[in-house]
């Protein structure tokens, strides 16, 4: 009799300690089901609606109404009640049928389970499969938080495992009687800076949008008592939540229609509240207003209204409220007038979508500013994160799209557009500033070729003397210095060339056209690209092959641009009768023979001009086109070089040269190519408007 009653405790005792967890020897049938420690979670198996079908999932216990929030075998259902899980020595929970044919499985996150796995229901509504019952978090097999179904709940990872490439997201039920997958999806969108959005298919129809450091830019109001987090790093991208207040839940469902239902109850009433159901107006619609408008909502109807200096790409569309087609610019971009652009500031803003931009979280707002007038194509900016005053900085490139404006909260945004448009608004407190290039990048650089001075000089050919030739390259190599040295972003332009530089009134270069240029981190001085751009006869063999390019692309760019300088013809259109080499192979030819005066034009020679200073030079331009990256100097030693007076070392056969001759070419019309004179020269002079 002791030994019954010893054995009966036994059992007794383990029922209790196992109430939340299956063992490798337990299993669950249609009449079980675990619940978690203190109560609040349920799982087991369940009908949903008016169906007979039986699925495993997960609930909240003793909640009205009966609210799912995980199924197991969602598009596998079982046809009657004779399910059952298990729990098999690989840590792998497998779900059977009648016939004992596995219906679904989960996964194994590592191959080795360990000793007595077991399957544990937290209080939070995960399912994890774990490494014995002590395990800590890095003990985890499997967890149904990593595959979410309809439901995201405190504690659950809306994102990506950067390491596993494994997402996690939101999937709608098919019908509120079959959990199989549905139409739509919240899902986070890695492109550019991470967001959240909402697909039906593959098409996006709500953009909850990025996170700002308080909040995703859609919901910049209530948090209802949540914690909101965002999480990005080289390991993971996530967004989650918390509950300020322990004595209630929150919980967010997509539903089979994708409207999304903000959930709450309290572990009193333990009855449901509808906090928010679906998107509050059209405005939350994506895109409503098509591109480069703002959705505006009056209480009763939405409104749209194109941004400052664009204007509805169909008129007749737009006259009668149909505004899916969006706004295009008034004006043309003109990329040479990018220094004396400005931006205009709009308030209490959603900002625009995000899988078109560029984002740093170390610059500040200033900084932001001057890295988007630095690229043609960028057409906005904000900073990243609100908090503090604000820090960080987001630059958006293209369209604007799926903007609206809040009555309150919401965030500040600057979109570009030209000076002339900023002297012409009324508002002067949302103009953010004209921009002159001379007061932003007074170093930078332009190229003689396409240099010079529209003023007919009464028939006389007059040549840009050395002096001036002398200070263009040296201006050039000083802008590319700080581009790639002293600025806080390091900057490479990977499109240097002659009509992407202009002269001021002095003839002091300044570089322009940052539409291909590349920010990149401070130590970071290389990188590679798929899509090679540019222009050939300006980029360097490892760009042009490989995809490659660096600061030393720069340079070699710099040195094309020298050689130009100095013989007055371009390096694509150089045609000699002695040999089939471009200018810089001509140019070593001459090097290499003692000759390397002839490459410069005679009126400069003619002038007084330093003999030492020409050799120099001629000497550092072919340094710069040299084959190899490693064999050509940095923009440091570039400027050091150009002033100095050591010895330098002997450049070797410069990149794309050949010493097969062509005397075909003799006769080519390009051998006889006419100096720049200043009557062909124009020059560009940068006023403010």
């Amino acid at each position: 009799m002791l030994f019954v009653c010893l054995l009966l405790l036994s059992c007794l005792s383990r029922i209790s300690i196992s109430l939340d967890s299956l063992a490798v020897s337990e299993s669950i049938q249609d009449d079980n089901t675990l619940v978690s420690a203190n109560g609040i979670t349920e799982v087991g198996f369940f009908s949903p609606g008016n169906s007979t079908r039986r699925y495993l999932g997960i609930w909240y216990k003793n909640v009205s109404p009966f609210t799912v929030v995980w199924v197991a075998n969602r598009n596998t259902p079982l046809q009657n009640k004779s399910g059952v899980l298990k729990l098999n020595e690989k840590g792998i929970l497998v779900l059977l049928n009648a016939t004992n044919h596995t219906i679904w499985s989960s996964s194994n996150i590592s191959s080795k389970a360990g000793n007595n796995p077991i399957a544990q229901l937290l209080d939070s509504g995960n399912f994890v499969v774990k490494k014995g019952q002590e395990a800590n978090d890095d003990g985890v097999l499997w967890q149904s938080f990593d595959h979410p179904s309809d439901t995201f709940m405190p504690g659950m990872k809306i994102g990506w495992n950067l390491e596993t490439d494994l997402e996690t997201f939101l999937s709608s039920w098919k019908s509120f009687d079959d959990p199989a997958v549905g139409e739509y999806a919240l899902k986070m969108n890695l492109s550019g800076y991470p967001q959240m959005m909402k697909f039906k298919g593959p098409d996006k129809v709500f953009r909850g949008g990025s996170w700002n450091g308080l909040s995703l830019v859609e919901n910049p109001g209530p948090t209802y008592g949540t914690s909101p987090r965002f999480v990005l790093n080289e390991k993971e991208a996530y967004y989650e939540y918390g509950i300020e207040e322990s004595s209630g839940f929150i919980i967010y469902t997509l539903t089979p229609s994708g409207t999304g239902e903000i959930l709450f109850w309290t572990t009193q009433a333990r009855t449901q509240q509808v906090l928010s159901s679906g998107e509050q107006d059209q405005c939350e619609n994506y895109a409503f207003c098509g591109a480069n408008s703002i959705c505006n909502y009056d209480g009763n109807h939405p409104s749209c209204e194109c941004l400052r200096d664009y204007v509805p790409k169909s008129p007749d569309q737009w006259n009668i409220s149909i505004w899916l087609s969006g706004c295009v610019p008034r004006n043309k971009s003109n990329c040479t007038n990018s220094y004396t652009d400005g931006f205009w500031k709009y308030t209490n803003m959603k900002l625009p979508d995000t899988s078109s931009s560029w984002f740093d979280e170390t610059i500040s707002l200033d900084e932001c500013q001057q890295s988007c007038l630095m690229n043609c194509s960028c057409t906005g900016y904000s900073s990243l994160n609100v908090l503090d005053g604000g820090s960080g900085c987001l630059l958006w490139f293209d369209d604007l799209v799926d903007m609206r404006n809040f009555s309150k909260w919401g965030q500040d945004f600057y979109i570009r557009v030209p000076a002339s448009e900023l002297d012409h608004g009324n508002d002067k407190k949302n103009i953010v500033g004209i921009i002159v290039g001379v007061t932003i990048f007074g170093l930078i650089m332009t190229c003689v070729c396409i240099l010079g001075i529209k003023n007919p000089d009464e028939g006389k050919r007059k040549f840009l003397d050395w002096r001036k030739r002398f200070n263009i390259i040296s201006g050039i190599a000083r802008g590319l210095l700080y581009l790639h040295q002293d600025s806080t972003l390091r900057i490479i332009h990977r499109d240097l060339k002659p009509s992407n530089v202009l002269l001021d009134a002095n003839l002091d270069p300044k570089i322009s056209d940052f539409g291909l240029a590349r920010l990149v981190l401070g130590d970071q001085v290389e990188a590679k690209t798929n899509r090679v751009a540019g222009t050939y006869g300006y980029i360097p063999p490892e760009y042009a092959v490989r995809g490659h390019f660096s600061v030393k692309s720069d340079v070699f760019s710099y040195g094309v641009i020298v050689l130009e300088v100095l013989c007055g013809k371009k390096n694509r259109e150089f045609s000699d009768p002695e040999h089939c080499n471009n200018l810089l192979g001509h140019a070593w030819k001459l090097w290499s023979e003692d000759r390397a005066l002839e490459l410069v034009l005679d009126e400069v020679l003619e002038e007084q001009c330093t003999v030492f200073e020409v050799i120099r030079c001629i000497q550092v331009g072919l340094l710069c086109v040299q084959q190899r990256p490693e064999d050509r100097p940095d923009m440091s030693s570039v400027v050091l070089m150009l002033n100095g007076d050591k010895l330098l070392p002997n450049p070797k056969a410069p990149a794309f040269y050949t010493e097969i001759d062509d005397v075909s070419k003799a006769n080519s019309p390009s051998a006889n190519h006419k100096p720049f004179s200043d009557n062909e020269l124009s020059i560009t002079v940068l006023n403010p408007r």
